[in-house]
């Protein structure tokens, strides 16, 4: 069980990785990215990429070595960061969803509100609110410590009930409840946008007929239906590219809180029964609650029409470089050959 746990871990990390640092790359190249957004999805894949490279290689030895391998300050800086990442991934999935419901909602005053400099300090304010709160345990509120079966060190939830209530509370269930909120709103706003769409579409066929039974008028009403159509198209194609956005990002979100579930579950559980669960079942809630870092990624990539794009692109350079690069291996050994024949 311990080796095929390391091989899930270490297969995790590098897809982790590689995932997210191409999500990086390709916002980064692309001028079209350079959004609100898509900031705030660069600090996920950033935050992705910290816990796949400075968190997950201590549940490599952890569980290959079936003890804690860490001392006490070790477990506490571990779980410090390990409380720290999590606030921040939620964080900013509740910020990039509360830009969306600004952007739909409120579409005229949404520039002025949502700048790069705010953002940025939005993202700031996160982080600062993310590792104050990690601070709790090392000040008595709690402290960290490794369960059996769990890849990390933990608050430990039958020291302090309180601690694991307010966690729970501030990570999971206060941005669950405000995030179903925003995608209710875009949801309504969605469908009165279909609806619209659909009287204007048979208003626009009503001018059509006029226009074919009165045709001294055909000419007036063509330009008006030109105009109209002109002007009516321009703002929901727009709409239409903001609410798909929000729907995309609304599948990460619930990928992520479809993850955690089981983990917060167990761990609440725990805190009322003190008892921790089989290593087997930690092992799993553990696997799932970090699986977001390696799904995210490729499934934003998958449903954003121009970073899929940009994926295959990626994937044709790198195979058309690798094969040449074996290609001029082959040369390279066959004019050797030759000169040694």
């Amino acid at each position: 069980m311990a080796v095929g746990l390391v091989v899930v871990i270490v297969f995790m990390i590098v897809s982790t990785v590689i995932g997210n640092t191409a999500i990086c790359y390709i916002i980064y190249r692309v001028r079209r990215l350079h959004s609100p957004s898509c900031i705030f999805l660069v600090n996920l894949a950033i935050n992705d990429i910290l816990v796949a490279l400075f968190l997950l290689p201590f549940s490599i030895a952890t569980t290959a070595s079936n003890y804690v391998v860490v001392s006490k300050t070790g477990c506490d800086i571990i779980g410090f960061f390990q409380h720290a990442t999590s606030a921040v991934s939620v964080l900013t999935l509740l910020s990039v969803s509360m830009d969306r419901y600004l952007a739909i909602l409120t579409p005229l005053k949404y520039k002025g509100w949502v700048t790069r400099n705010r953002t940025v300090l939005c993202i700031f304010f996160i982080w600062f609110y993310a590792l104050l709160s990690a601070c709790y345990p090392l000040l008595g509120w709690s402290h960290y410590y490794v369960f059996p079966g769990q890849w990390l060190c933990e608050s430990n939830y039958h020291i302090s009930v309180s601690f694991t209530y307010f966690k729970m509370t501030t990570i999971y269930f206060m941005p669950l409840v405000s995030i179903i909120f925003i995608y209710i709103s875009i949801l309504r706003v969605a469908l009165r946008h279909s609806k619209q769409i659909a009287r204007e579409v048979k208003a626009l066929r009503q001018r059509e007929m006029a226009a074919v039974l009165e045709p001294e008028l055909g000419a007036q009403v063509s330009a008006a239906v030109i105009s109209g159509q002109y002007c009516m198209r321009k703002p929901h194609s727009a709409l239409r590219a903001d609410i798909k956005t929000a729907l995309t990002l609304a599948s990460i979100v619930g990928v992520l809180f479809i993850a955690w579930t089981p983990y917060i579950v167990v761990n609440l559980w725990s805190s009322h029964t003190r008892n921790y669960g089989t290593e087997l079942l930690q092992s799993i809630v553990s696997g799932l609650y970090y699986s977001t870092g390696v799904i995210n990624p490729y499934l934003y990539g998958y449903l954003n029409r121009i970073i899929k794009r940009e994926f295959k692109t990626i994937w044709t350079n790198t195979r058309r470089s690798f094969s040449q690069i074996r290609a001029n291996k082959i040369q390279q050994a066959e004019i050797t050959s030759r000169k040694s024949s």
